[in-house]
């Protein structure tokens, strides 16, 4: 327990008597007990190999995509992992669901409201890419129910059937982000923590895609995802960087984004602060 109140994980009111915080009730939902287990389990599995990976790189700063730390620890890259073992993969599913499920919607209202009034009742006012089962949609819709118009999540295989189950207010679309975005000229293209499981590389052919499907003017993209600091990383910011050597990524620093998303085309408007978690927006559109 000492561990636990030294992290304010949970509080000490006395000698011996303890109660919960936010976070200890948090930490009892079942999709943040699986993200828990998926990160001690599947994620520090791989991280537990890393001084030998990065021996075998001669310490160079990983950033192939074909060569990931999961490569080295499993064999192949970390999705195919989890796809290959249905357990893990269930629980990462849960995980991934309890995380986004915690947080209000991140999308900022007056971009919001603007691509409403961009693209009108007829309009496609979001596409969620990569959405899940469409945590964040539901919310963004929730919070502006004046807001008319088209919202789309999209998806690959059990998570987008799972969303399509739900029988949703949105709809719902199988699609590989790692191919043409097919919706064209919606008012936001929607990422949330889809970047920072890939090296820039990668990344830009993601972003290549949406870039194409985006209308000057009327279109903007946004990236949902941590903005560390230029200096003083905290201790939570510096471990789930660390983490992300799995897959040969990184979590960026402002400057780093700047510089991905201009390589693709895009022009930086704005740096959302996070509203709710350690996630800010970053709002770009064409330059």
């Amino acid at each position: 327990m000492r561990v636990l109140t030294g992290f304010s994980i949970v509080a000490e009111l006395g000698e011996m008597i303890y109660a919960h915080t936010a976070v200890s009730q948090a930490l009892t939902t079942p999709g943040i007990a699986d993200l828990n287990k998926h990160i001690f389990d599947s994620s520090w599995d791989c991280i537990g190999k890393m001084p030998a990976y990065l021996k075998s790189l001669e310490y160079k700063n990983p950033d192939q995509p074909e060569n990931t730390l999961s490569h080295y620890t499993t064999g192949t890259d970390f999705f195919a992992y989890l796809r290959n073992d249905p357990a893990r993969l269930v629980r990462f599913n849960s995980a991934m669901k309890g995380a986004g499920g915690i947080l209000a919607s991140p999308i900022p209202t007056p971009i919001l409201e603007a691509a409403g009034a961009a693209v009108g009742p007829a309009g496609v006012v979001m596409v969620d890419v990569g959405g899940g089962i469409g945590q964040v949609t539901e919310k963004a819709m929730e919070a502006h129910p004046a807001i008319k118009g088209r919202f789309l999540v999209q998806d690959l295989g059990k998570i987008i059937d799972e969303a399509r189950a739900k029988k949703p207010t949105f709809e719902v679309m199988d699609y590989d982000f790692f191919t043409e975005q097919p919706v064209k000229g919606a008012g936001i293209y929607f990422m949330r923590r889809v970047m920072h499981d890939f090296p820039d590389s990668k990344c830009r052919e993601i972003l290549r895609n949406q870039v194409s499907a985006m209308t000057a003017g009327t279109s903007r993209l946004l990236v949902c995802e941590t903005v560390l600091p230029a200096t003083g990383c905290s201790g939570f910011e510096s471990l789930a960087d660390i983490s992300r050597t799995t897959f040969s990524s990184m979590q960026r620093t402002e400057q780093q984004w700047r510089v991905l998303l201009e390589s693709v085309g895009l022009k930086v408007v704005k740096i959302w602060s996070a509203v709710a978690g350690p996630f800010g927006v970053i709002e770009s559109v064409l330059a």
